[in-house]
């Protein structure tokens, strides 16, 4: 009897201990399943992102906002900007078709990119004979004949590739409903086995509990330890869910956000063409730190201050609604660590660093779109004296009221920065030589008015109403420096415009 109790002990602690160990295996069978099942899904779903995305890059760089764009402007106008554009977009269509080379593709990929890329080096080659000069003097339309490309396989080919995108898509949601179809095969499986051991499965539940809290907990101190704003937002605009750093940047507590829609954290006047961006989101993820029209992003606190921000965005489903997801970062520090970058410290006016640029990108413009283009050159009188005179803070504070003065003088689309010393550089864009005289003898009258006769200005000016390809920034630069050595040396207090050689300054 006894033998057969001690039995029976043995036999339920062996019973116990092997259905524990089947637990642990089928419960890891179970997890290794569900990673398996995550991990199959993000490497599909990424390898067909990126070919979606290098696909796009392809159509782009090929299509006619691309390379035939350019190569028809080419045909049609003789630019050079077309023929090296159209170049620079081969170059990237080549790469692109090479990182595309790269993933694994069927027959009938590798067919297809060899069907574009043939287009397009027939194409270039049709680029490269009308670049010839014997070329040049043809009529348009015979050009424009010889140079005619059928571009109908590689359109076909880029079908093939988009059907061939979506079909790996669908494969795959098909392999991951099977997956998980087995999984939850598995799971019924093994709850029917372990029923009678409620209380085992109990306590793994209760484990399994206790991780999950565990999780949901870490995810919330990392959602709130993030630094940058984080903003959940439904289809139809509405907050769902921010962290604190989206209350600490926008002032509002997070019972408050919740109540708003994310067009109430931007400006008023942004607000409808938000409603619109918003409505046309493709959902891929991209940061932008400008609107499409080339605006900075504006956002907007509680207390109504408007504050520079970058703004990145993705968008995911849950169920049969969409999410977006903006993580919002103030920039701020960055846009004043900028200004300050560009800035005189003392005339809060450009410094010469940042003049340097816009002058060589105004050249560029002017000679792009055929426009008029001048400089000033401004040197205060006598500035040595009244610094021997009266001192360097005497000095400084005439420069900073030069300074004020040449702000509320020039337009809105003219730049001024300090050049060096008791000099100002001035930049009018459309803007004449002639005009750009009287523009000068204004500011030298106005300022002895201003000053009562006490401080004068002398003004060079050099200026262009048709800036050629011979004409570069030192050009200008030398012209105005000239002009303004002349009006030094003729009695100061005036303004004086280069006139020289076209091979040298100004004709």
């Amino acid at each position: 009897m006894e033998r057969r109790i001690y039995g029976l002990i043995v036999g339920v602690v062996v019973f116990t201990i092997c259905v524990n160990a089947l637990v642990l295996v089928w419960t890891k069978n179970i997890s290794d399943n569900i990673r398996s099942l995550d991990e199959a899904w993000r490497q599909d779903a990424e390898v067909v992102l990126s070919k979606s995305q290098l696909l796009t890059q392809m159509e782009r760089h090929f299509g006619y906002n691309g390379f035939i764009h350019h190569f028809k402007n080419y045909i049609l106008r003789h630019q050079t900007i077309y023929f090296d554009t159209a170049q620079i977009e081969a170059v990237e269509l080549r790469a692109a078709l090479d990182e595309f080379d790269n993933y694994p593709l069927s027959l009938e990929e590798q067919n297809a990119l060899v069907a574009i890329r043939s287009t397009l080096e027939l194409y270039i080659e049709k680029l490269n004979f009308a670049f010839n000069q014997q070329t040049l003097s043809q009529n348009i339309a015979e050009l424009d004949e010889q140079v005619k490309v059928d571009d109908s396989l590689a359109e076909k080919a880029f079908e093939v590739l988009r059907r061939n995108i979506s079909l790996e898509f669908i494969e795959a949601q098909y392999d991951q409903k099977r997956l998980l179809a087995e999984s939850l095969k598995q799971t019924q499986l093994g709850g029917w086995v372990f029923m009678p051991l409620l209380t085992c499965v109990a306590l793994f539940n209760l484990l399994a509990l206790w991780f999950c809290v565990k999780l949901i907990r870490e995810r919330k101190m990392l959602f709130n330890a993030t630094p940058d704003a984080v903003i959940y937002v439904h289809d139809d605009g509405q907050i769902q869910q921010v962290n604190q750093a989206a209350c600490d940047l926008f002032g509002y507590l997070r019972e408050e956000m919740l109540l708003l829609k994310v067009e109430q954290l931007v400006p008023q006047e942004y607000r409808e063409q938000h409603v619109k961006d918003r409505g046309e989101f493709t959902g891929r993820s991209r940061m932008r730190r400008k609107s499409s029209d080339g605006l900075p992003i504006i956002g907007i606190t509680k207390q109504g201050s408007e504050i520079p921000i970058d703004v990145a965005i993705s968008s995911t489903k849950i169920g049969s609604h969409k999410v977006n997801i903006a993580v919002v970062r103030d920039i701020r520090k960055e846009k004043r660590l900028e200004l300050e970058a560009q800035n005189d410290h003392l005339t809060q006016v450009y410094n010469r660093r940042y003049l340097d640029s816009v002058l060589l990108e105004e050249i560029e413009r002017a000679k792009r779109y055929g426009r008029k283009l001048s400089v000033l050159l401004v040197d205060l009188d006598h500035f040595k004296e009244l610094n021997d005179e009266h001192g360097h803070l005497k000095g400084d504070a005439m420069l900073k009221q030069l300074s004020q003065f040449l702000k509320v003088s020039v337009r809105p689309s003219d730049f001024i920065g300090r050049w060096g010393g008791d000099e100002f550089l001035l930049i009018c864009p459309e803007t004449g030589p002639d005009a750009a005289l009287r523009f000068a003898y204004r500011l030298v009258e106005d300022f002895q008015f201003l000053t009562e006769g006490q401080l004068t200005l002398s003004v060079g000016v050099a200026g262009y109403d048709i800036v050629s390809d011979l004409i570069s920034a030192q050009m200008f630069l030398d012209a105005a420096d000239k002009a303004l050595y002349k009006a030094k040396t003729e009695g100061r207090n005036q303004a004086q415009l280069f006139i020289g050689d076209v091979n040298s300054v100004y004709s």
